[in-house]
C-alpha cells in the first residue's frame, strides 16, 4: 500500500457514481459530508510558514511562487477557505466564494483558497479556479500543515483569522454560507453569507452572533503515517 491514500473522500449515504463532469474525479453525490465539532471559544492559531502558491498574472497566465499568511505585516484579517476540485459541495459554493473575495477585499481582508489534497498540482488548481472565474491566490497544502494548524476537517470550511496583540486568533470557523442546511439538504440558493457577515461584524466592532458553525462537506483524510 502506498504511503498516501486518496485524500479527499465523500462519505455517501448511498453508492457514489462518477459523473461526466469537466473534472474527471468529481463525484456526483451531494451526501458527501464531514461534521465539525468546533471549540466553544476562539483559540490561538499556530503560524505556518510559506506554502506553494498559484496566482494569476495581468495577462491571465499562471504564476507560481511561495507565500505566507498570518504575517506581522499587511492585512490584519485573513480568510482561509479549504476546498478541493472534486467535492460537489465545495464546487457548489464557488459562486459565493467569488463574491466573498470582492467583499473581503473592500473590507481589507486577505482571502485565499487552500487545497489540502496532495494530488492537486499547481496547473490543476489554476485550471479549476480559472473555469470558475476565481482570482484569489491559491495555496497548496500538500502535507496539510495548515489544515492541521487550523483543525480543518472538511471542504468547504472557512476560517476568519485576526491578528491581535496576542497573535492570530480564529474569529469564525464554519461554512461560507447556508447553501447546505445539512447532509444532502441543499437549498435552492444561499440566503445567509456567514463569512461575509463575520468580516463585517469585526470591522464594525460588533460581536459575531455564532462564531463557530458546523461545516458540512467532503471529509479531509489525513496522510497515512502522519
Amino acid at each position: 500500500m502506498t504511503r498516501l491514500r486518496r485524500l479527499m473522500t465523500c462519505v455517501a449515504l448511498g453508492a457514489a457514481t462518477v459523473t461526466g463532469s469537466t473534472d474527471a474525479r468529481e463525484v456526483s453525490v451531494e451526501s458527501c459530508h464531514g461534521v465539525v465539532e468546533p471549540p466553544s471559544a476562539p483559540e490561538g492559531v499556530k503560524r505556518v510558514s510559506s506554502l506553494p502558491c498559484v496566482g494569476r498574472s495581468k495577462d491571465g497566465s499562471i504564476v507560481k511562487r511561495t507565500r505566507s499568511i498570518m504575517s506581522d505585516e499587511g492585512p490584519d484579517l485573513a480568510v482561509v477557505i479549504f476546498v478541493t476540485t472534486t467535492c460537489p459541495i465545495a464546487n457548489a459554493t464557488m459562486p459565493s466564494i467569488r463574491r466573498l473575495h470582492e467583499t473581503a477585499g473592500k473590507l481589507g481582508a486577505d482571502l485565499v483558497l487552500v487545497h489540502p489534497d496532495p494530488l492537486v498540482t499547481p496547473e490543476h488548481a489554476f485550471e479549476h479556479a480559472d473555469r470558475r472565474k476565481l482570482e484569489m491566490d491559491i495555496l497548496l497544502d500538500a502535507d496539510q500543515r495548515l489544515a492541521r494548524s487550523l483543525g480543518a476537517r472538511v471542504v468547504p470550511e472557512a476560517f476568519v483569522l485576526q491578528r491581535t496583540d496576542q497573535g492570530w486568533q480564529t474569529r469564525y470557523r464554519g461554512p461560507v454560507d447556508d447553501l447546505y442546511a445539512g447532509v444532502g439538504r441543499r437549498r435552492r440558493a444561499a440566503t445567509t453569507f456567514h463569512v461575509a457577515d463575520a468580516i463585517q461584524k469585526i470591522r464594525s466592532g460588533l460581536p459575531i452572533k455564532q462564531p463557530h458553525r458546523t461545516a458540512h462537506g467532503c471529509a479531509i483524510e489525513r496522510m497515512l503515517g502522519s
